[in-house]
């Protein structure tokens, strides 16, 4: 096992111990043969695992000890789900992030992850994945410069969900045995994100994203006002919002999806 120290805390058995300076790991580091030989073997079979050191965790840490003990252990699930609550037909996932396409993106910086709500478009994958998603952010907002895109990156998308009272079950009245639960319907979508700083690229996507949504909208009522258009703005503003905006995709490589219902006390129910 390699070891490195880094600090110890102050009154603990002695002094502050110096930090190193801090700097990205080289993701092909040489040093150890062993490791290395490891590092590679596991790439070639996992190729989406990190494979690699991992980054420095902050300026001061209490942790002093890294290296790989011997062997895999178990893969750890990338989300926990159980086998009864799993849906895994493609069109059924796909179509949830359609319905619900505000999704949380979760990406890993240099030294932190960040989180924000951002609306989704799913776009087919012409490879034949599951799905190509893009979406826009300011300009201003640092995640399309500083998320890392030799990573996965999370995005979350959830639809109804609400608390299921035990008062419902119709198992209450005949043993009592019953406890509250949370119903909800979740998919993840995990991917490397992408920013496209192309004004042609950017223009065309936000057109067909404001059309979609548009569309929706003028069909849920006759009432409603007529769709609204990129065109029906000035020229020049449009230019100027635009330059304010970057584009996202993330081609995604796996989505996750977790049905959590009470089917059977609610057939029996009703």
């Amino acid at each position: 096992m390699t070891t490195i120290s880094t600090t110890r805390k102050q009154g603990a058995s002695g002094p502050p111990l110096p930090v190193p300076p801090q700097s990205e790991p080289d993701r092909n580091c040489p040093l150890c043969p062993r490791l290395e030989a490891f590092r590679e073997a596991a790439r070639a079979r996992e190729p989406n695992w990190f494979n690699s050191p991992v980054p420095p965790f902050g300026d001061r840490a209490d942790v002093g000890a890294v290296g790989q003990d011997g062997g895999l252990r178990r893969r750890v699930a990338a989300m926990y789900l159980p086998a009864h609550f799993a849906e895994s037909r493609p069109e059924v996932l796909q179509r949830l992030v359609q319905d619900h396409p505000f999704g949380l993106l979760v990406t890993q910086g240099a030294n932190d992850i960040a989180a924000n709500s951002v609306p989704f478009f799913l776009d087919a994958d012409p490879a034949g994945g599951p799905g190509i998603l893009r979406a826009h952010v300011a300009r201003a907002n640092p995640l399309w410069r500083e998320a890392r895109g030799d990573v996965d990156s999370l995005v979350v998308f959830e639809g109804a969900q609400t608390y299921v009272s035990p008062a419902w079950y119709p198992s209450k009245a005949e043993h009592g045995k019953a406890v509250p639960t949370w119903n909800y319907v979740m998919v993840q979508g995990r991917g490397k994100l992408h920013a496209i700083d192309d004004a042609v690229w950017l223009r065309a996507f936000v057109s067909r994203l404001t059309d979609h949504h548009e569309r929706a909208r003028v069909e849920q009522s006759a009432a409603q006002p007529k769709a609204w258009g990129l065109t029906d703005a000035p020229a020049d503003y449009v230019d100027s919002m635009l330059r304010a905006i970057t584009e996202l995709t993330s081609e995604i490589k796996r989505l996750d999806d977790e049905i959590r219902r009470l089917k059977r006390e609610v057939r029996r129910q009703f």
